[in-house]
Order: structure tokens, then sequence, then C-alpha cells
């Protein structure tokens, strides 16, 4: 399956917890609000050869710590198209706060709160993905460790070793870009990162919603050139169809006289960094959006960007 088309899905399952749900370091969803969700979506456009990481940072809210969390991450691989119950569990990561001590030094120790989680061992992609002491998938042990964004975090991760058969995705060769691991270096530098990132960064927003003001459609879309391309390779969709696809929603939107073009405000354009510092977007629910305010519609763009030689590109 992993050598002809295949689909990697990531489920998140949660309720009662606020959380970032990561693949390969690239945030696919959060809730700051700890509410219950229950998704799946396909990640084939982060997915490399070599380890993948499913990752959840947790955090506790201020009066009861992790309260009644429960929440689970699973990929899933199937063949691009085939019948939903031809997929496979590839790796799973599970927390349920009712395992957790107490105590935080003897709860990292113990591994205390992951035990539903997938277990170390070898699937064999050749035969179902049935467990093999040669198998060419590898299913790391999970860990759970204490987070370097907040002091009171916990991080929980599974790597998963594998062959894909995509090209090397752009991002993979941007330079690092210059952010913190915590938000309270964060915050207490925030001058410098507003100057030498923040500030910048949102310019291009401007430069892109500007163009879309002025309806310059082709000018708006030589941006998501590389993206799109990318995008049609590891979803398996012919040349052309993300473009395509973009430029329909754009020329909708633009032509709907109940919605309004709209950009966020630079004060609530949170960063939002990758773990390994190679994408970056500005606000969780997109910057760039259209709005019909009175049937309470929105139709929002989220843009990743990477940086290469000083230069902003779009990747996702």
């Amino acid at each position: 399956m992993l050598k002809d088309k295949p689909y990697f899905t990531y489920r998140i399952e949660t309720k009662n917890v606020q959380y970032e749900a990561k693949m390969n370091g690239v945030t696919i969803q959060d809730d700051p609000n700890a509410g219950m969700l229950i998704t799946e979506e396909p990640v084939n456009q982060y997915m490399v050869s070599g380890k993948n990481r499913i990752a959840l940072y947790l955090y506790p809210f201020s009066d009861i710590g992790f309260g009644n969390a429960d929440i689970s991450i699973s990929l899933y691989v199937n063949q691009d198209e085939a019948p939903e119950d031809q997929k496979r569990l590839v790796g799973q990561i599970s927390f349920k706060v009712s395992e957790l001590t107490g105590d935080k030094e003897e709860d990292m120790k113990q591994q205390k709160g992951i035990s539903l989680s997938m277990p170390t061992m070898r699937l064999d992609s050749s035969d179902d993905f049935k467990r093999s002491d040669n198998g060419d998938v590898i299913i790391h042990p999970p860990k759970l460790e204490p987070a370097k964004t907040h002091p009171d975090a916990l991080y929980i991760y599974q790597d998963i070793e594998l062959v894909v058969p995509f090209l090397r995705w752009g991002f993979l060769d941007a330079d690092p870009i210059d952010f913190p691991d915590s938000f309270d270096e964060f915050s207490n530098h925030f001058d410098h990162y507003n100057k030498v990132l923040l500030a910048p960064l949102y310019e291009v927003y401007e430069k892109l919603y500007e163009q879309l003001k002025k309806g310059d459609i082709d000018g708006f879309l030589s941006h998501f050139e590389e993206r799109n391309q990318e995008m049609n390779a590891a979803l398996y969709f012919e040349s052309g169809h993300y473009q395509n696809t973009l430029r329909k929603s754009i020329v909708s939107n633009l032509n709907n006289e109940k919605r309004t073009l709209k950009l966020t405000e630079f004060d609530y354009a949170d960063p939002i960094v990758s773990d390994d510092k190679k994408l970056i977007k500005l606000g969780s629910d997109g910057l760039i959006y259209f709005e019909d305010e009175g049937n309470s519609i929105y139709s929002k763009y989220h843009i990743w960007f990477y940086q290469k030689d000083g230069k902003w590109y779009i990747s996702r």
C-alpha cells in the first residue's frame, strides 16, 4: 500500500481538554476552550519518508489542572479511494487524566496517563499491516514529557517510521524561523519578535489582501503555485486542480455582494509556528477572510508560510 497511493488521515477525539494536536510539528487542530470534537482529515501533505510524529500539547486549567481530560490522536493509512473499512491504524496516542498520580515527577517517570496508546511494534505494509518482527513500518513507544511551551503543560508523542512515495516538500528545506519554544520567552521579548518576524510577515498578508481587494486574482494566485502543486501531488489530483479550486472560491466570494473581504487586525494576529521552526501562520482562524455578516457565514483562508533566503513562500 505504501508504494502505491497511500492516503493518511489524522483522527482527533477529544473532550474537556485544552490542546494543540500536531502532525510532524504542524498544528492540525487546537482548542483553548476545551470543547468536544471528533474529526478526521487527510495529512499526506505533511508525511515524509523516515520518522513521522503525531503529538499533543496539553494545557491545564488555571483552577482544576487537567480536570477530566480525555483525548486521543490516531494516524491511519488506506489506499486512495479505497473503502473506509480497509484503512489501518499505524499510530495512536491517548491520554486520560484519571491515570495521573498528582506527582508530576513520578508521572513522567512511570509514563502515566498514556497506557491506552499504541505500543511499540513493527507492521508489514505488504501484508495488510499485520504485526511482523521484520515489518517495514516501525511504531515507536509513546512518550510523555513536560512541554517546553508552558511550565505546567504536557507533551505526548509517538514516532512512526515508514517510507512514502511523495516528493520532498519545499518547506522541509526552509530556513529556521527566529521564534522561541515557550510562551513566556515570546512575551518577554515581544518587541524583538514583533520587529524581526511578526510585522514583516503581516506586511505579506497585507499585500495579499490588497491584491484581492483590487480584484487581481492572477496576482494573488501566483503566490500559491508551489502550495497548489504539492497539494495536487499529495492527494493525487491532476495538475491544476487546487489552482482551479482556489480560483473558483475567490471569484465566488468576490462576486457575492453579501460577502465582505476582511483582514484581521495586527493585534489579533497571534503567531503559530511548527515545532521544527519551518512553518508559520498568523491567526488561528486565518487572517484573510470573507464575511457574510447577515448569515454568519465565513470563508477563511488559512495560509502557512516558510522563509528561504529572506523571502516568504506560501506552503500550505
